[in-house]
């Protein structure tokens, strides 16, 4: 439970900083919020699910 709390949070202001960095109008900003979302939802299933989603073969 904390461990997601500390994960969202992460994700909140890595959007913060990207928009402070590049702009709010920036294609780039854009594209580090798509890749942080990706990865957000990859780590709360890894850790929820408990399966090594990266070491899988299949």
């Amino acid at each position: 439970m904390v461990t997601g709390v500390l994960i969202m949070v992460n994700f909140g202001n890595s959007i913060i900083l990207s928009l402070e960095a590049f702009g709010p109008d920036s294609a780039l900003s854009f594209t580090i919020f798509v890749l942080n979302t990706i990865i957000v939802a990859l780590a709360m299933y890894g850790i929820f699910a408990f399966k090594p989603i990266f070491l899988t073969p299949n």
